[in-house]
């Protein structure tokens, strides 16, 4: 059974070719190695409705790509994962 947590390797590539190999947050360029794929909206707090929708939570829309150190600094606290300065400007689809 898939790990639906998990983003598709389609929908990485989508986002990563969205974020054109830049870091979401900061815009440095991650290249192929430096970057994470981060849920913007985390899945424990998605409905059930979203969690169908998005395929488990890892729908495009709630990818963003993050350089290492931006998503570091999403999960201990130092940026507000819904807040992050571009995340208004990335694209839902």
């Amino acid at each position: 059974m898939a790990n639906k947590r998990l983003f598709t390797v389609m929908q990485i590539k989508q986002a990563f070719d969205r974020a054109k190999g830049k870091c979401e947050n900061c815009g440095v360029d991650v290249g192929w190695s430096g970057w994470n794929a981060h849920h913007k909206k985390p899945r424990s707090i998605l409905t059930k409705a979203e969690v169908d929708m998005l395929g488990g939570g890892g729908g495009i829309g709630n990818c963003a790509i993050l350089c290492l150190l931006c998503h570091r600094r999403v999960h201990d606290g130092m940026i507000d994962g819904f807040t992050l300065r571009r995340w208004e400007e990335i694209p839902d689809a």
